[in-house]
């Protein structure tokens, strides 16, 4: 399926994979939304149309596909303005301004600095959670080692439309953390002593307390690459993608490879996918078949 006029894909609920689409010309750009089903190859009109006065902005939106009583929703956020689509009202309504800065940075994939798909919101029951930190006041560009206090999770509710916040599991130095939802549960991960990568599990969704270590993996048991760590634009990223059907295999994307690892949580194995084209992994979106549209 080619739409020359989409570069990004959002996300994917019930089937239906929604995509990013924004106009070429120098100056203001005009960005919509389009959501399609690959197996019936349906492709809706171009949705929710708006201007961003800056050029490239569509690089700093971060967005959110999710079903939400009864109707799909996009939540985009962008320098702490923060705006909710709905597909019955095909209308943009902006609500209460993100109380932080999120998280974010650079990561490089094919000696190319990028940021897109870093940090996007995740969707839990009801919500939308987004990595942030806790005092800043403002935008962070570069950044080294964090130290997991000076970050927050804030869980936007769809329903009052009103944040909370949430703390992380604490007391260690953190590189690359990042939050997921896999299996209907929250996991925050990060890379440790430049040795293992670590997956948290809110056993409990909003409760601080209910975290759990999940998995420490050591590097040399995912036999990854870790040239550049000196360099904070060169260093190892890996983001959780899913888990296999039965649970016992996670999927991981690196920035430094061309093939996605899965990781055998049984016996401690790895290996790597077949595929080798030039597929950013990193940003890529679990999607299920259905025949909605």
């Amino acid at each position: 399926m080619h739409m020359k006029d989409c570069s990004r894909v959002i996300g994917s609920c019930n089937g239906l994979v929604c995509l990013l689409g924004f106009s070429s010309t120098i100056g203001p750009q005009d960005i919509w939304i389009r959501l399609c089903n690959p197996i019936t190859g349906f492709v809706s009109e171009k949705l929710g149309s708006f201007r961003q006065s800056r050029q490239h902005a569509f690089k700093r939106l971060r967005c959110t596909f999710c079903y939400h009583n009864s109707t799909y929703k996009v939540v985009v956020y962008c320098c702490k303005e923060v705006k909710v689509f709905s597909l019955g009202d095909n209308s943009w309504r902006n609500i209460q301004k993100f109380p932080l800065f999120i998280f974010n940075y650079m990561v490089v994939f094919n000696d190319i600095p990028v940021n897109e798909g870093v940090n996007e919101g995740v969707y839990l029951r009801g919500t939308v959670n987004w990595l942030a930190f806790r005092n800043k006041l403002e935008r962070v560009q570069c950044l080294n080692d964090v130290d997991v206090e000076e970050l927050v999770i804030v869980s936007l509710d769809l329903g009052t439309e009103t944040y909370r916040q949430l703390l992380p599991p604490l007391g260690f130095d953190v590189v690359g953390p990042t939050i997921v939802v896999l299996m209907e549960c929250l996991y925050f991960s990060y890379h440790f002593e430049r040795s293992y990568f670590v997956m948290w599990k809110m056993t409990e969704f909003g409760v601080e307390e209910s975290w759990t270590q999940f998995v420490k993996i050591s590097y040399q048991n995912l036999q990854v690459n870790t040239f550049g760590w000196s360099v904070m634009y060169l260093r190892l990223f890996l983001f959780p993608l899913c888990f296999s059907e039965n649970g016992d295999t996670l999927i991981l994307a690196s920035n430094k490879e061309k093939q996605a690892i899965l990781y055998n949580l049984r016996d401690g194995t790895a290996t790597r996918t077949s595929v080798t084209n030039n597929i950013k992994w990193y940003i890529s979106k679990d999607y299920v078949e259905s025949f909605v549209q």
